[in-house]
């Protein structure tokens, strides 16, 4: 209160505030409302994780920041923004009568304010954004009332999340199609019983008409029945289902869903691709797309890689689970989708290839984000049994241009392994990517660490990654001291005046400051020491 007093003090000392006509004073509104928009987060606390379905552990393996595609709408409880208009009538008044600050109906506020709101808003294309959910305020004016259906000419924003039987509730007191519809958002919560995988269906009558200003379409949990002929306005469809052992009728009608939509920009599929054969399927065209996300089923996926038409620069995130018999060759599988997907990247900066836990990793970056360009998660159907060498030489001939610089790479097979595909695996992945003279990072972990150093050691007339300058090796376990000092101190003579920087970070048996001090001695450089507690092996 005592701020708002002197606020007001203050411009009553500025008639220049005064000055400006309620036109101007209402756009500066619309900015606060961009700042502090209305918002309930109580509410946001009940839905559910926008990335339900996928197939990514917790903690994910990659260090990409990973973002929520599905929006979850939020109902709001307060117009925080509308305490500024308290500063002076002129500014109340200049609100009050400023339509497009009451394009958002705040129904959690009530049914009243509901009405009020519509009422201020004049002809302005309304928001309907709530969270429907018992006990929750403002649900039973969408649910036991007509508001929606009485406004639905008007509607440019729909963002609804509930049940579904509440979100049907709602849905079949439309009779007429929302003709300025702009964004379509709704997400059901699954139900109970036989057909609780099953999706909930919009109903025809939303899109009777042609529908030309429609932007965005997120289904979360839904699925609709029909579409309008043809949609070239719409530059972001999602479509989320849960994942089932059984296929979800309509499926096929995705494609179709595709082939009406050629200005596609964001595409997100969630188990939602068809898993049986589809005849007649010809080339789906997308050439105005930017990012894709494919969450299903290999045979799903790689069916819809093989007749997907995009750009090469379209951002790439494939998380997909195996559905084999006993006797099939899930390798060969991975390795076809790994092939399809990497050798659509042109210019890779950096790649990660991984095996930790379950699940197998390659990503791909250009350099210029952070965030990877193609990011594939392929889970096995059982225990995994890859076939490393086959894999990892899938990658490296996909890879188009050699033009990588950053090399990551991580197994969890110990190096006492019986399989003689993995004592060869140090060797063989060199030789793979024996080609990218330019890599200048390598960051190597786990058991395969120490072998992988040794083949780094420069030989007379060769060397592999001739312009390495920064070598990581993380949770290494030099468990023999004698082979310590002699690989690493090799390694150092042999890359003096090229490597720039050596971090041991994790590395147990790694204590001895005589080996630190050496080592930085040699490559004049500094060693960062791990960031685990150390193990001191006594000399």
């Amino acid at each position: 209160m005592q701020n708002l007093l002197e606020t007001h003090q203050e411009l009553k000392q500025s008639a220049s505030v005064y000055s400006l006509p309620p036109e101007i004073l209402g756009r500066v509104f619309e900015f606060l409302v961009d700042i502090e928009p209305p918002r309930s987060s109580a509410l946001h606390s009940r839905h559910r994780s926008a990335s339900a379905g996928s197939l990514r552990p917790a903690n994910p393996i990659s260090t990409r920041a990973r973002r929520n595609t599905v929006f979850a709408p939020v109902a709001p409880d307060k117009l925080g923004w509308l305490r500024v208009t308290h500063v002076s009538r002129y500014l109340r008044a200049a609100a009050l009568a400023y339509p497009a600050l009451w394009d958002t109906i705040p129904f959690s506020l009530g049914e009243n304010w509901a009405r009020l709101a519509l009422q201020r808003s004049q002809n302005t294309g309304l928001v309907v954004r709530h969270a429907i959910y018992p006990g929750t305020r403002g649900s039973d004016v969408l649910t036991h009332t007509n508001f929606l259906a009485e406004v639905l000419d008007r509607v440019r924003v729909v963002e609804l999340s509930g049940a579904q039987e509440t979100l049907s509730a709602v849905l079949t007191r439309l009779r007429k199609p929302a003709a300025q519809l702009e964004v379509l958002s709704m997400q059901a919560d699954r139900a109970s019983g036989p057909n609780e995988d099953w999706p909930f269906t919009i109903p025809r009558s939303l899109f009777q008409v042609d529908a030309p200003g429609i932007r965005e379409l997120r289904l979360d949990g839904v699925f609709i029945s029909a579409l309008p002929p043809h949609i070239p306005s719409l530059t972001h469809l999602s479509i989320c289902l849960r994942q089932s052992r059984r296929e979800y009728p309509r499926t096929r009608d995705v494609y179709g869903t595709l082939r009406i939509a050629p200005n596609l920009r964001t595409l997100v599929l969630k188990h939602c691709l068809p898993q049986g054969e589809v005849r007649d399927l010809g080339p789906v065209s997308l050439p105005a797309l930017r990012s894709l996300e494919l969450v299903d089923a290999d045979s799903a996926i790689t069916r819809f890689m093989d007749v997907a038409v995009f750009p090469s620069t379209t951002t790439l995130d494939v998380q997909c689970s195996m559905i084999s018999k006993p006797e099939e060759d899930e390798s060969d599988r991975a390795q076809s989708l790994i092939v399809s997907c990497v050798s659509r990247w042109s210019c890779p900066y950096s790649m990660v290839f991984a095996s930790e836990g379950r699940g197998l990793e390659v990503s791909l970056s250009d350099g210029a984000t952070a965030k990877p360009g193609v990011y594939l998660f392929i889970l096995p159907s059982g225990q995994p049994a890859w076939d490393y060498q086959r894999l990892v030489q899938a990658v490296g001939d996909a890879i188009p241009t050699p033009s990588l610089q950053n090399l990551e790479l991580r197994f969890p097979v110990a190096p006492s392994s019986a399989s003689s595909a993995f004592k060869e695996l140090p060797e063989m992945i060199l030789s793979t990517f024996d080609r990218f003279d330019d890599v200048r990072s390598l960051n190597v972990t786990g058991s395969l660490g120490w072998s992988a150093c040794t083949a780094l050691i420069a030989g007379p007339s060769t060397a592999f990654f001739p312009r390495l300058q920064e070598l990581t090796l993380a949770e290494v376990d030099f468990f023999e001291p004698v082979y310590l000092d002699t690989t690493l101190e090799t390694l150092a003579r042999s890359r003096k005046g090229e490597l720039k920087k050596l971090r041991l970070v994790g590395c147990e048996n790694l204590g001895r400051e005589r080996l630190i001090t050496e080592l930085q001695t040699l490559l004049s450089v500094e060693v960062l020491e791990a960031e685990l507690p150390l193990v001191v092996v006594d000399s």
